[in-house]
């Protein structure tokens, strides 16, 4: 059966609203009884007699009363996805009987049973394996909520606000508790758990002086790895009132962390379920860098309670205005308490490494898709990352305190609604008097922008002339963007020039300045700019800050490059400027000379970036990181994979040796500076350390092979632990296999610490030895592959790390994955589908290995798969 397609066009408003709702869930060992008692009423304008359409599945009806009178079978129908029902009245009270079994569901939708808890997960389309109802997001309904459950679960937790609890007075085993959210919501926000939990308590206390009790639930035992999640979430409150004067508005709320779940959290409104990876950590148990997640994603689920929760999507395909948004206030969150500089590239770098390749995939999308079958496998980096560059681009071309203002009119305007991305878009205009119809296109169209820009001086003439084209790689996309261009130029000293005083009167309408910032906004296909009277060629720089997400095609001088490398103060840019030539050094792997005199002036621009005292450490060693094999291969119509692997490697020990001194210099400072503490100072001390650390290991000197082991022998912390242990794996140093063993028997009781030791062990393993280091993991007792973090762990760095074994030229890789996506599939089809999309590079293959590819693709597609996992099979093979 072909999965139905759900098309944007094709959308109608409910002819049935649900207002209220009452759920009570009879929990047992082998079962869960559901009773669902809605107050539902005609909308306003629509004809009586309109069929009423629930959505269900995986139900057992038991019963239906319509106004407390039981109906028979004949007078409603079911199926495998709906129940249906004509009512007579315009209101009335439906209430529907259903029986489902958590115990059984190992697809992590709905209400499941897992490590001992019972808990939801309802987004997308959860709520319908829970009771019949309609499960979509613009209807919003207020629920009260009552759990009964064996007191063996003495925490009993729903949405909202608790009113009631008390014993049984049946069974004497049994409890009761009951809440009510006095905001409406959709289902798909709806939120159970029940189970034994240690607590972590406190409280904040919002801008109003209102009081707010927090609650962080965690399996027994793991309550001192709490304490940094708390921390994160007060910051988090805070934050959001100082930036949007947005505080929380429930009396309590409540965070509970799940081993087994399928995505990394869930904003549900006032009790958040989250992945375990993101609120469980301390500094002996987790890194910087999973300490640094746990409070974005902390701040991101926070967040939500306004951009998501009290304004949400009218329909699924406005999941960017909701994850777009929230994704923006996360990162500028994490800006303000961290490095922005070092944030910006992050962000940036992991744009370009995951989400441009779905922008050149088979699987490309606007981040407002038209159309979907499965909305699960939507929840992409296009819609997340590149929704949250376009909301970015409103304050660019709208300045902060205007966009500031339109998200605030845009909360207050559609509250307690389920809006749309044309919705923020007016709120915008609104605010800010302007006419931003073109700029929508960004909702609209699939793909990175091109920009091409040629700069030529004309000394004679005294004259400089810009020619700026927008195009996409797909030649039939002839879609004209709003690009929102931050340039800067400067003179031959290094001074920023005034030259858009030498533009004729009608060429300054395309600048425009914003926050002090000069913007070129770029709305034609070809722009001409002349620029007269300019006595010296100018330096330009472009799209600084990345002001739009476009692949920029320009060329500089090397005069140029040093220019900027040495004056540009967006710190952005001159990392650009690093990373392009480490691009262009590894993909001349045919010349090994030129590689040489590239390395030289690679070298130039490190060491001056490592001698400015200025320039903060967590900066200085992302500028020496390289980009990954996978950037690299990017480059080529045809990855070479082979070639890319070899060359990296011959310029990374290059490299390390031309700029040995200034790195022996640099890592005795920053040794002197390391202490155990976990803020933007000390996490860019040790991240600098661990960069210079594996620089130097490179020139082979012996003194920094007994340092690493020293530094893992005496680390007080996980970032020091797993760095150490990283670097001894990955260089083969002496004992690295007996310091593995000791790794692995202090930690083998620690699930998550099992998880970055699994990811370690695939990383560092040989490509030769990679499958069998594989297969012997999934035979340890601490891997679980219907744990959607081991699956992750193991499979993540074969594919991102691993290029040469996933696609050595026997198919191995795409077999071994092939075995993997059949088995989850049967139960688990989100993660199953997330596991396909490995194969997104399918069209840059070379023809051996993308004929190889399509043989397992159309091997797993003959099998009888879920709609989740068809539908990636079928866009890639559909894209041959």
């Amino acid at each position: 059966m072909k999965n139905k397609k759900v098309e944007l066009k094709d959308y109608q408003p409910t002819p049935y609203q649900i207002e209220k709702v009452n759920l009570t869930f009879h929990l047992f060992d082998e079962h869960t009884l559901v009773e669902n008692d809605m107050t539902i009423s005609l909308r306003e304008g629509v004809s009586t007699g309109q069929k009423l359409i629930l959505n269900g599945e995986e139900l057992v009806l038991k019963q239906v009363d319509y106004n407390g009178k039981e109906l028979s079978k004949d007078q409603y129908q079911v199926s495998d996805e709906f129940f249906e029902f004509i009512p007579a009245d315009e209101k009335f009270q439906l209430k529907i009987i259903t029986e489902i079994y958590p115990q059984k569901n190992f697809a992590l939708e709905g209400l499941y049973f897992s490590d001992g808890m019972f808990c939801t997960q309802n987004e997308a389309e959860g709520f319908r394996k829970i009771t019949y109802y309609y499960d979509r997001p613009d209807v919003l309904s207020l629920f009260e909520t009552t759990v009964i459950a064996d007191k063996k679960y003495p925490h009993l937790l729903a949405n909202g606000n608790c009113i009631e609890r008390g014993d049984s007075k049946t069974d004497p085993k049994r409890h009761w508790v009951k809440f009510f959210d006095p905001f409406a919501k959709p289902c798909y926000l709806f939120a159970l758990v029940a189970g034994d939990f240690d607590v972590l308590e406190d409280e904040y206390t919002t801008m109003s002086g209102k009081k707010v009790d927090l609650q962080i639930y965690v399996d027994k035992g793991d309550l001192p790895q709490t304490h940094h999640a708390m921390e994160s979430l007060k910051r988090s409150m805070k934050w959001d009132e100082e930036r949007f004067s947005l505080e929380y508005d429930l009396k309590t709320y409540m965070i509970v962390a799940v081993s087994s779940f399928n995505m990394g959290a869930m904003e549900n409104k006032g009790l958040n379920i989250f992945n375990s990876l993101y609120v469980l950590g301390n500094e002996k148990t987790a890194t910087d860098q999973a300490l640094y997640n746990i409070e974005s994603v902390i701040a991101h689920e926070y967040f939500h309670n306004y951009t998501g929760n009290r304004v949400t999507c009218r329909d699924w395909f406005q999941l960017t205005l909701k994850e777009g948004l929230t994704v923006y206030r996360d990162q500028e969150f994490s800006s303000d308490l961290h490095s922005r500089a070092v944030k910006r590239i992050d962000d940036v770098m992991r744009l370009r490494q995951f989400q441009f390749r779905e922008d050149d995939s088979s699987f490309a999308h606007p981040i407002q898709p038209k159309s979907y079958e499965e909305i699960n496998n939507f929840y992409t980096q296009t819609v997340y990352e590149k929704g949250a560059e376009v909301v970015r681009m409103y304050e660019t071309l709208l300045g902060r305190e205007n966009f500031t203002k339109g998200v605030q009119f845009y909360l207050q305007k559609h509250d307690g609604t389920g809006a749309t991305v044309q919705d923020f878009l007016q709120a915008m205009e609104h605010v800010s008097g302007e006419d931003l119809s073109h700029f929508s296109l960004w909702y609209d169209v699939q793909g990175t922008p091109q920009v091409k820009i040629t700069e030529n001086y004309d000394q004679q003439k005294s004259q400089v002339i810009i020619v700026i084209e927008q195009f996409f790689k797909d030649s039939n996309n002839q879609n004209i963007m709003c690009i929102p261009l931050n340039c800067r130029w400067y003179n031959s000293k290094g001074e920023i020039d005034n030259i858009q005083a030498q533009l004729p009167e009608d060429a300054k309408s395309y600048f425009k300045v914003v926050d002090g910032q000069n913007i070129l906004v770029l709305q034609d296909k070809l722009l001409k700019l002349e620029f007269n009277k300019v006595i010296e060629k100018p330096t330009f720089v472009w799209n600084r800050n990345f002001s739009a997400p476009i692949h920029l095609i320009e060329k500089k001088s090397s005069h140029d490059l040093q220019l900027i490398a040495q004056c540009e103060s967006d710190f952005l840019t001159r990392w650009e400027i690093i990373q392009s030539l480490m691009k262009q050094v590894v993909c001349q792997y045919q010349d090994q000379s030129l590689q040489k005199e590239m390395i030289e002036q690679l070298a130039t621009y490190l060491k001056k970036i490592l001698t400015d005292s200025d320039i903060d450490d967590s900066l200085k060693a992302f500028m020496l990181r390289w980009p990954s094999e996978m950037e690299i291969n990017s480059c080529f119509n045809i990855y070479p994979f082979d070639e890319v692997a070899h060359s990296l490697e011959f310029c990374k020990n290059l490299l390390a040796k031309t700029i040995q001194p200034y790195c022996q210099q640099l890592l005795k400072s920053t040794i002197s500076k390391e202490e155990n503490i976990w803020d933007p100072v000390h996490m860019g001390v040790r991240e600098l350390k661990w960069q210079l650390l594996e620089s130097l290991l490179r020139t082979q000197t012996s003194d920094y092979q007994s340092m690493v082991v020293n530094e893992l022998a005496k680390a007080q912390n996980m970032t020091n632990e797993m760095g150490a242990l990283k670097l001894i794996l990955k260089f083969q140093l002496n004992d690295s296999e007996k310091h593995a063993q000791r790794f692995f028997d202090k930690w083998k009781n620690h699930s998550l610490v099992m998880d970055q030791y699994i990811s370690l062990r695939v990383y560092a393993a040989d490509k030769d030895q990679v499958f069998s280091v594989i297969e012997s993991i999934e035979k340890q007792d601490y891997y679980d592959d219907k744990i959607p973090n081991k699956v992750r762990s193991l499979l993540g760095p074969l594919v991102m790390n691993q290029l040469q074994a996933f696609h050595s030229v026997d198919g191995r890789g795409y077999d071994l994955l092939k075995q993997r996506i059949l088995k989850v599939d049967q139960y688990n089809p989100q993660l199953a589908a997330r596991i396909c999309k490995f194969f997104v590079d399918l069209r840059k293959l070379d023809s051996n290995r993308r004929e190889r590819a399509k043989i397992v693709l159309e091997s797993i597609a003959a099998h009888h798969l879920s709609k989740d996992t068809k539908e990636v099979i079928g866009k890639f093979l559909n894209y041959q």
